[in-house]
């Protein structure tokens, strides 16, 4: 099989939310977000145009994600996983 490679770049914003006493951890967290979460990859194999898909997975602790958001709470550190997967077929989030 040839190697195939290919460059992608994802673009990620740093969001700073205004803190204030009566929000819970969760509402006062920074986060970073992905501005779109699928590339397409500048590689053709087999007449195929392929995706890469990336989403925020699971955190440790001081924090939570959704699909394209990785929240870390106020004053912490945290931990996460990004997930990528490659297809044929492009995805968009619900």
């Amino acid at each position: 099989m040839p190697e195939l490679s290919s460059d992608v770049a994802f673009s990620l914003g740093l969001i700073n939310t205004v803190n204030e006493i009566f929000n819970t951890a969760d509402q006062n967290a920074d986060y970073v977000q992905l501005e779109s979460v699928v590339s397409t990859l500048d590689t053709v194999y087999l007449g195929e145009t392929y995706y890469l898909q990336i989403r925020f997975g699971s955190v440790a602790s001081n924090g939570f994600s959704t699909i394209d958001q990785f929240h870390v709470h106020e004053g912490a550190t945290a931990s996460g996983s990004l997930i990528g997967v490659i297809t044929r077929t492009p995805w968009t989030p619900e």
